[in-house]
């Protein structure tokens, strides 16, 4: 798992820094984003092996990202991230191909076993 690369969205920057932090730790090549606008573009031209990803953010929110990504990439691994989840929420990402999902606030350790999982 190490040396894999992660993109990181959330229109948080404390979010988007922290996450890297502590993956980077981990030995993850990590990329942030706080505008999910230019995600698609980027997932056009570099690869990744996993976002992690905010489900409520301004412009692309994290469900409809998550589509836009398996469309890009079929094989891509997508674990949502929300401070608003429900179960509802939790049963669309997962109905859409999501890997996972993790409430806000969480330890480093569930960022770090979600991402392993």
């Amino acid at each position: 798992m190490a040396g894999e690369r992660i993109l990181i969205v959330d229109d948080e920057q404390s979010v988007v820094r922290s996450c890297t932090r502590i993956l980077e730790r981990e030995g993850f090549s990590v990329l942030g984003k706080t505008d999910s606008l230019s995600v698609p573009k980027l997932l056009r031209q570099e690869t990744f092996d996993l976002i992690l990803s905010d489900i409520r953010m301004p412009k692309i929110d994290g469900l409809e990202l998550l589509k836009m990504a398996r469309e890009i990439d079929p094989h891509i691994t997508v674990v949502l991230i929300t401070g608003y989840g429900t179960l509802e929420d939790a049963i669309n990402a997962i109905r859409l191909g999501a890997q996972g999902f993790i409430m806000k606030p969480f330890e480093p350790e569930e960022l770090i076993t979600s991402i392993k999982a």
